[in-house]
């Protein structure tokens, strides 16, 4: 009972860990069936149906119920204990959060218990018109889209509440002495992290309210043929999932930045460099979201600019692992 009360930042942490790590367990096994059913020409192990089932519940699973919970699973352990804070900000609200998580990707999951063709079936991006409306050519019928949707607003809920909750701990919480430039690097990277988390999920938020809005209720966000846009749907989609992107990837840029210096049995080389380049990464992450959408006719100009940006932010990626580079050297 002590667990499933619990406001302890260590303890959230833990449950945030065997969670995800439980999602992950499952996300295996689709994984798992899908390579079986590739393993050879026109494989039988599943329908096509079914496949489509898979690749939406294992891409989902990755993306929102494994490697996001698990950067808020270390960063719930380990931030109070790295700037000195007794425990995170907000403990209630740190609580709140987990429980949202796992309730929202067991509800995306209960969607078998109410028949298999209702399993979410459009892909972990869920484009329109593939989940708007029956009105849309190319419709998917069954609730999976539905319970998708729901399923997504629930987990963005919770995500956005530990990353409030990490910038104020980060901010207002950190011992005497610690200024800003003397935070371990994998502080500083889930500070980024949660700005970037705190202003890309309502874009993703509002995407899916409009997406119910149109199965449910008939309205014409994404319905072409009455004046919609499901181009508007992937621009707002990607809008967030490239930020993601970098969600996913800066928590463990900063576990090796806190690693190699141990091990090198050196200071890290470039400290402030590395952590520049880490809110240069968040920054960049928002001018490249088009690069998802090349083959979708934005037109040379978009393509040129957006081909550019996503080459440019290579560089703080590059700069990053020059100075890993320059730790282990010598070490």
């Amino acid at each position: 009972m002590s667990w499933l009360t619990t406001v302890d930042h260590k303890r959230i942490g833990t449950l945030y860990l065997w969670t995800s790590l439980s999602f992950l367990f499952v996300g295996g096994i689709e994984a798992f069936i899908m390579r079986l059913q590739l393993m050879q020409p026109n494989g039988q192990v599943v329908s096509a149906e079914t496949f489509n089932q898979l690749f939406t519940m294992h891409g989902t699973t990755m993306v929102f119920l494994v490697g996001m919970p698990l950067a808020v699973a270390f960063g719930n352990y380990l931030i109070p204990i790295m700037i000195g804070a007794r425990d995170v900000a907000f403990p209630r609200m740190n609580m709140f959060g987990y429980w949202v998580f796992l309730f929202g990707g067991l509800f995306i999951y209960s969607s078998i218990f109410t028949g298999v063709a209702n399993m979410p079936n459009g892909g972990w991006f869920g484009y329109t018109p593939l989940t708007s409306t029956p009105m849309s050519a190319g419709y998917l019928p069954g609730h999976g889209p539905d319970f998708w949707v729901v399923g997504l607003i629930m987990l963005g809920i919770g995500s956005t509440t530990s990353a409030i909750n990490f910038v104020v701990t980060i901010l207002n919480m950190r011992a005497p002495g610690m200024t800003l430039m003397r935070m371990p690097v994998f502080v500083w990277m889930m500070l980024v992290v949660a700005f970037l988390t705190v202003f890309a999920l309502p874009i993703v938020t509002a995407a899916l309210i409009m997406v119910f809005f149109d199965r449910n209720y008939l309205t014409n966000f994404f319905v072409a043929k009455n004046g919609g846009d499901p181009l508007l749907y992937q621009h707002l989609f990607w809008l967030f999932g490239h930020p993601e992107v970098y969600i996913l990837i800066l928590p463990g840029m900063g576990i090796i930045s806190e690693i190699l210096p141990v091990m090198s049995r050196k200071p890290l080389f470039g400290y402030s460099v590395v952590i520049f380049s880490g809110i240069a990464i968040g920054f960049m992450g928002w001018g490249v979201w088009a690069h998802h959408m090349f083959a979708t006719g934005l037109g040379p100009v978009a393509i040129s600019a957006f081909g550019l940006s996503t080459m440019l932010i290579a560089v703080p990626t590059g700069v990053k692992i020059f100075n890993w580079l320059g730790t282990v050297w010598g070490g």
